[in-house]
């Protein structure tokens, strides 16, 4: 684009040239009209010869005070189809300088023009080729001297240009400007530009999409070394001529880069900028996505950009109740005769955020989460994955704290998407669980079992997937400690997992205190579609959750019993949960069955128990007989034992009787150690007795 802005000039230098021959020839012969046909006739040619190309102009008006008009310009392109069409163009010359045939042209206004460049595809010549090759240096041409007698000197500077309702169309994509002003001042130069605005159909990997540019208002000041750019009511508008991503989704957020809206307003410093680099400062941006609700209001950095790769620094970025920033950033931006895809990376983000700000874009289930967090994080990534380390999370009184990394991948392919994050440490103090659980607006179940934990903490990880998120870890509580291992299954609309644990005070938590600790393994499975709990909700009422849970109890304490090998299970239908325990015994199985309809008031359960006589189970037989061999075995090592300390005495008298007391006392002591081993060995196997026993009802 810019070789055509610069033939597009080198254009309107020529045709002043014609101003200027017009000028001289006009003054001279004391404006004739039939001189100025002729001239008017050698110009034409002149620049139609100079241009290769046909050139007509309409007409010509030349005044001593207002300078010099034309009319009807008109300029073909190689191919005899109109490429620059211009209804008037007025110069304002200096008379003085002109007297001494040198032209200084004060002001050029143009008005009307329409302009057709074509060039379908990288591989063809662009019909404006022949102007670019037209004014491009030859440095073999060979200069030859000229009379300077009836020389006119080469055309100044122009002061002051202004465009009016210029029309471009590049490719069969229009292009609008409405006003252009270009002034030039002893210490700098001014550009402004109003109702810029561009119409195109670009080519995506998920096929074309419609994109509107408008800019309001566009200014360029230079004075001296300060160069200063603002841009007023940028508007960038996409349609990729497919239903919003959130259609029939009421759950998604609003951003989809298929459908934009963004309007921005920028203030920038320019401090270097050459053909391959740009070094810039933005003091202030305002950038406002209308179609999704993002809305960044302050932004501000400095940036450095070489060859295709920007560095930014100091950089800030606010919304309404957010502040971001970061010292350093680097990119690499996408270009497809380099090879070069998008990448970057950040020196650590922190700052305080409200979530609340990105819900309408990214995810209304926020929209009511006004808890304000601190976050801290660094990130680097492409256009196709995203990494994230040292992340620290937390709320501002420090009730709840998170350090975590992840990594996001699969971005160009929503089927394909995963994320990953391994959480290092999580605390959240007591209180802050039921918090963070309000911010949703959710039906919320046990809140008064949660509160009951206490202060919790959390290692694990999880992942996030197309329709389903996995979380998994261990979670310790004032009450006891679990590992748990759940799953959202989005697509079917179920949550499940299992939750395991060796230690965990059950009564404290639900509030039944005759209930000691437990170790058991459970499974669970809870329905959370709406449209099918809505139904069962419309026929039947009802609070509680819609689901089962069974567990398998390898140790429980009830009141000042303890139960080993109790199986368990519960079942909701939404209205009343109803559950079993079963004791299992060799002979008679203990049962408890129970139902509640609200999970606030578990002491109001309804109890019944019960009892169930069985044959002895093939288990317990072998359990029996394994028993009688122990005892047996038993006996005949207490008879064993009995019968040596019967010798062991005998000989110890009988060497009382005939031996010295020295000897005596030497076969005593060999005897007591004997003992002593003996029941050392005693001991221990009673002891293994014991803990094969437990083994067994644990099983």
């Amino acid at each position: 684009m810019k070789k055509v802005i610069i033939s597009l000039l080198a254009v309107v230098g020529a045709l002043a040239i014609v101003f200027i021959l017009f000028m001289v020839g006009t003054i001279w012969v004391m404006n004739s009209e039939s001189m100025k046909d002729k001239l008017l006739g050698q110009a034409t040619e002149l620049l139609s010869e100079k241009l290769e190309t046909q050139v007509g102009i309409d007409s010509v008006r030349v005044g001593l005070t207002d300078g010099i008009r034309l009319f009807g310009v008109a300029i073909e392109d190689q191919h005899q189809r109109k490429m620059l069409q211009i209804d008037q163009m007025d110069a304002k010359v200096g008379m003085t300088k002109l007297l001494n045939k040198e032209v200084s042209v004060d002001k050029l206004e143009i008005s009307g023009v329409k302009v057709h460049l074509y060039n379908p595809s990288p591989d063809s010549i662009p019909n404006y080729q022949f102007l670019l090759d037209l004014f491009k240096p030859n440095e073999n041409k060979v200069k030859t001297p000229k009379d300077d007698s009836a020389k006119v000197s080469t055309l100044s500077n122009f002061k002051e240009l202004s465009v009016h309702d210029v029309e471009v169309i590049y490719n069969d994509m229009p292009f609008h400007l409405q006003h252009l002003e270009y002034k030039r001042y002893k210490d700098g130069i001014m550009v402004h530009a109003e109702q810029v605005s561009a119409q195109f159909e670009r080519e995506s990997k998920k096929g074309p999409v419609a994109t509107e540019m408008m800019v309001g208002c566009l200014t360029y000041m230079e004075s001296g070394d300060v160069r200063q750019l603002t841009v007023d009511s940028l508007r960038y508008k996409t349609d990729n001529h497919k239903l919003h991503k959130r259609s029939g989704r009421p759950k998604r957020g609003y951003f989809d880069a298929g459908h934009l809206d963004v309007v921005a307003n920028l203030r920038m410093s320019i401090l270097q900028a050459d053909k391959d680099s740009l070094v810039a400062v933005i003091t202030q941006g305002d950038v406002n996505d209308q179609a999704s609700g993002l809305h960044i209001t302050d932004l501000r950095c400095k940036l450095r950009s070489h060859d295709g790769k920007v560095h930014l620094s100091n950089a800030t970025i606010g919304m309404a109740n957010t502040s971001l920033s970061f010292a350093d950033a680097d990119l690499v931006l996408p270009n497809k005769k380099k090879g070069t895809t998008l990448q970057y990376s950040t020196s650590t983000l922190m700052g305080k955020v409200l979530l609340a700000d990105i819900a309408q874009p990214f995810a209304p289930v926020l929209h009511t989460f006004m808890e304000p967090l601190n976050l801290a994080a660094r990130m680097s990534g492409d256009d196709k994955q995203i990494t994230f380390q040292n992340i620290f999370v937390g709320t501002t009184d420090n009730q709840l704290k998170i350090r975590a990394a992840g990594q996001l991948n699969g971005l160009d392919s929503a089927l394909a998407f995963k994320a990953h994050f391994d959480v290092y440490s999580m605390m959240a103090s007591v209180g802050m669980p039921e918090r963070i659980i309000s911010q949703f607006p959710v039906k919320k179940y046990m809140m008064e079992q949660l509160h009951e934990l206490g202060n919790t903490y959390y290692t694990g990880n999880f992942d996030l997937l197309w329709k389903k998120e996995a979380f998994r870890g261990l979670l310790r509580t004032q009450v006891g400690s679990m590992n748990f291992d759940f799953a959202l299954d989005e697509k079917n609309k179920y949550v499940y997992g299992e939750v395991e644990t060796d230690s965990f005070m059950l009564g404290q938590a639900i509030k039944m205190h005759d209930i000691g600790k437990i170790a058991c393994k459970a499974d669970f499975q809870f329905d959370i579609s709406r449209p099918r709990t809505a139904l069962v909700r419309t026929k039947k009422g009802g609070k509680l959750p819609i689901g089962r849970v069974n567990a398998e109890v390898s140790e429980v304490k009830y009141k000042f019993v303890k139960f080993h090998n109790v199986a368990a299970h519960i079942n909701s239908d939404g209205v009343v949960a109803n559950g079993g325990i079963n004791v299992k015994g060799k002979f008679l199985d203990m049962l408890c069955n129970f139902s509640f309809t609200s999970t606030t008031e578990m002491e109001k359960m309804k109890i019944k128990p019960g009892m169930h006589f069985h044959k002895l189970t093939e288990g317990a037989k072998a359990e029996n007989e394994a028993e009688k061999q122990e005892e047996k075995e038993a006996w005949q090592q207490q008879a064993g034992e009995k019968e040596l300390r019967g010798q062991d005495f005998a000989a110890a008298e009988a060497a009382a009787l005939s031996g010295s007391p020295a000897e005596t006392s030497g076969k005593e002591q060999k005897r007591r150690q004997k003992a002593a081993e003996r029941e050392r060995r005693r001991q221990q196997k009673a002891a293994e007795k014991e803990q094969k026993k437990r083994q067994k009802g644990a099983q």
